[in-house]
């Protein structure tokens, strides 16, 4: 009896460790499946990006490379006369430069500031201005000013504007150089025509809180911003007419 008994336990144990051994293989199996299905999946995905990616790319490539001739056609029908063009040449003397003839009578526009006769030293080069003609300011009007507003005069186009940025230069408490006068009555010699004057603001004013007794700036030019005075420096604007 005991024999049959042992022999019945032996038997359903071994049903037992036999379902649990299958059960641990199909989980060992759903879980292989399963995790190569993942990286399948993944893989695919991740291909499925890189093909994106790469369709995108070459997509973006095509089209910079269809726009590359329409940009060089660009760049070469870009007119020539915006480009740059430096001449080291004083400005009382370039109309005699060779050079620079092809732009007489040709220029838009000119926006220039000359030196104020002895005061603005750019360096100590014999060709400054103030030192080839500074023996008087008259000898520097007539060998330096009037020539420049000639040579500004001709190579100025028709109906085109001058802008003259000039101060008159003072010497002592009540005494000026007419630099803006004589400036305005070498052009209107020439045949320009006065438009208008621009008030360029200076932003530091030296003797800005001394003023005077009727309580303005005691400089010459000056102007009220926003309840507070400034220096500024007149642009004249003249243009050329037939």
């Amino acid at each position: 009896m005991k024999d049959s008994q042992n022999t019945s336990k032996t038997k359903k144990l071994l049903i037992y460790m036999t379902r649990l051994l299958g059960g641990v293989v199909a989980y060992l199996v759903l879980w292989l499946v399963g995790t190569i299905g993942a990286f399948i999946m993944l893989g695919l995905t991740l291909i499925l990006t890189i093909s994106m990616m790469t369709a995108l790319t070459v997509g973006m490539l095509l089209l910079l490379l269809s726009t590359i001739p329409e940009l060089i056609g660009e760049i070469a029908s870009f007119p020539r006369q915006t480009l740059l063009k430096y001449y080291k040449k004083g400005s009382e003397e370039i109309q005699n430069y060779e050079r620079f003839q092809k732009y007489r009578g040709e220029l838009d526009l000119i926006f220039t500031s000359p030196p104020y006769f002895n005061r603005e030293a750019y360096s100590e080069d014999s060709n400054q201005s103030y030192k080839k003609y500074g023996s008087s300011y008259e000898e520097w009007k007539e060998g330096f000013l009037r020539p420049t507003l000639e040579t500004c005069v001709e190579f100025l186009k028709e109906d085109r504007y001058l802008l003259w940025n000039i101060a008159d230069l003072k010497m002592d408490a009540d005494t000026f150089l007419p630099l803006e006068l004589d400036s305005r009555e070498i052009l209107e010699g020439l045949g320009m025509e006065y438009i208008m004057t621009f008030k360029m603001a200076q932003v530091g004013m030296p003797g800005s809180n001394r003023l005077r007794e009727d309580g303005k700036p005691h400089v010459k030019n000056h102007c009220l911003i926003r309840d507070k005075y400034y220096k500024y420096e007149p642009v004249f604007v003249f243009k050329k007419v037939s």
